[in-house]
């Protein structure tokens, strides 16, 4: 298998995976994470009591608001690397590996937002 074969077939786990929290509709394409939103709801289903609230900005999926879905993505990034450290007493490996959630906001970049919720669901399955 190639590596595109490869991305392309732990995407699609990825999404499945996605879509089996209770949204209202499935989520169809790599876009609507790319406001951080979906994942927040993810997140809220795996701890209510710890990710609770609402993200800073409102949901955009428009291409000029980049800035606002980097905020939602930076709050979202920030609240779980303190929950995997704080309540999962974990730490959380820099540099190497890391996700680039600026690549995420501005352009939806899928390889970044496959990395993401690979590294969410091996910490919660």
């Amino acid at each position: 298998m190639t590596g595109a074969e490869r991305q392309t077939a732990t995407g699609a786990a990825l999404l499945e995976w996605v879509n089996s929290f209770p949204f209202p509709e499935d989520v169809a394409s790599w876009g609507e994470l790319s406001d951080g939103y979906k994942i927040w709801e993810i997140l809220q289903d795996i701890d209510s009591s710890y990710f609770d609230g609402e993200l800073p900005e409102g949901p955009s999926n428009s291409s000029g608001k980049w800035l606002l879905r980097w905020q939602n993505l930076k709050h979202l990034s920030k609240a779980l690397v303190t929950y995997i450290t704080e309540e999962c007493d974990q730490t959380i490996p820099r540099g190497q590996g890391s996700i680039d959630i600026k690549s995420i906001a501005v352009d939806g970049n899928k390889g970044e937002i496959i990395k993401a919720g690979i590294k969410i669901r091996k910490r919660y399955n």
